[in-house]
């Protein structure tokens, strides 16, 4: 996903970091930086193929909230 995001946008990764140092999972944090357009650009690559991957071990997530990037 981070691989993606960056690459489909002209953004900056200005850092990464994990969530917890105790946290046992592969998640990871990371922050980029552009113009507005750029950076909802490489949230929404990110996030389809965060999508896809979950897709294919079942069902594709529903949100049950309001989407803060559509």
């Amino acid at each position: 996903m981070a691989d993606t995001a960056v690459k489909s946008a002209n953004v900056d990764v200005v850092g990464y970091r994990s969530p917890s140092s105790s946290a046992m999972s592969n998640e990871v944090i990371l922050q980029i930086s552009g113009d507005s357009g750029a950076v909802k650009q490489a949230v929404k690559a990110a996030r389809d193929v965060g999508l896809a991957l979950l897709e294919t071990m079942g069902d594709r997530p529903k949100n049950k909230g309001n989407a803060y990037i559509i």
